[in-house]
């Protein structure tokens, strides 16, 4: 499996693999290759990615090892989510169920199918929000109805059974309704049901809520990136406990496909340190400005998501508006294979100098 030498060129994911334990450290650069090289690839299968027939019979036992779990392989990531909330006020936990379909994969063992309060809200007021346009569906207004109630989600019996969940105690929650009750000819009408452990007791705080349920669409795309970008279901594994490591180690490397699409959004001056590592954005710009002469102030994530995006086949027309996900996955395996030229070019260079 072919990656740029570590000492040199710290990759992305050993950088968000950081702390990972897997009880061999063999294990744990393994881990760290294979994130580089489906990262690199992330729409490719593993004989693809990961190149030569001993890398890919590596990986696969690598999967297969039952010192790997999925708990493990997210652990690192979700320590580093950690730290990336510190200083922010409020986080939202955006959370949506989403099913990955491997029904065509008979011989794969341990699957099974695909899964088959708020009456008494009180009147609280009405608000009108800007509903954005879908397929077939323009752009348009919806006058709104909310009411808000509290409740207590209570141990189901059969968790009460199990040693797990048994001492798991009632939550207190309050209940946003929202409805549209009187939506345009041939227009499902809006229906939200949201529940929350943080208060609502007025309609002020009901809007703060379902504000911040608009964002929920969020986690949706993420879920596409994982299916499409990542062509997750298209995986060929026997067992399930392989499956589960894979998509752990694939739910990160969809992060940060979309990680970066945000952040060109929200925080297109900040250093692209902040997305890239250095002899990426380093790599990117050589190759961008035709030149080895890089700028003392390093680039903004605006201007290497752009360049990244270039590379995809973004042709950047104003119609066009900021780069989206699809142009930067094909631009991003475009990077991954310049920036480890340009490391093993870098490192080659400084053994005939020395």
């Amino acid at each position: 499996m072919s990656s740029p030498p570590q000492a040199s060129a710290p990759s992305w994911s050993r950088q968000e693999f950081a702390g990972l334990d897997l009880g061999d450290t063999r294990l744990n650069d393994r881990l760290v290759g294979i994130a580089d090289a489906l990262a690199a690839q992330p729409m490719s299968p593993i004989s693809t990615a990961c190149g030569d027939g001993s890398a890919v019979k590596a990986a696969y036992r690598f999967f297969d090892n039952d010192k790997v779990s999925a708990e493990k392989v997210l652990g690192p990531h979700f320590q580093q989510t950690i730290e990336r909330m510190r200083g922010h006020e409020r986080v939202f936990a955006i959370q949506d169920t989403t099913y990955l379909d491997y029904t065509d994969h008979p011989a794969t063992q341990g699957l099974g199918p695909i899964g088959n309060g708020a009456h008494n809200c009180q009147g609280a007021g009405e608000f009108t929000l800007d509903a954005p346009a879908r397929p077939k569906r323009p752009a348009r207004q919806a006058h709104l109805h909310v009411r808000f109630a509290q409740t207590t989600l209570r141990l189901p019996q059969r968790c009460k059974q199990r040693p797990e969940t048994k001492n798991l105690h009632p939550v207190p929650i309050s209940v946003v309704s929202v409805i549209e009750p009187n939506p345009p000819d041939d227009i499902t009408p809006l229906n939200w049901l949201l529940l929350t452990n943080v208060e609502v007791s007025n309609f002020s705080e009901a809007l703060q809520r379902i504000e911040g349920y608009t964002q929920r669409w969020h986690i949706e795309v993420y879920f596409k990136v994982l299916k499409s970008g990542t062509k997750v279901e298209q995986a060929r594994f026997q067992t399930k406990d392989r499956l589960l490591r894979y998509i752990a180690l694939l739910s990160v490397i969809a992060w940060r496909l979309y990680y970066m699409t945000l952040f060109n959004r929200h925080l297109r001056e900040a250093d692209c340190t902040q997305v890239l590592t250095q002899h990426e954005w380093r790599a990117l710009y050589a190759l961008t400005h035709k030149t080895r002469t890089f700028p003392k102030k390093t680039p903004t994530v605006a201007q290497v998501v752009l360049w990244i995006a270039k590379l995809g086949g973004f042709l950047g027309r104003p119609s066009e508006g900021p780069p989206g996900v699809t142009v930067l996955w094909r631009g991003w395996q475009r990077l991954t294979d310049i920036s480890n030229t340009f490391a093993l070019f870098d490192e080659l260079r400084e053994e005939d100098t020395s």
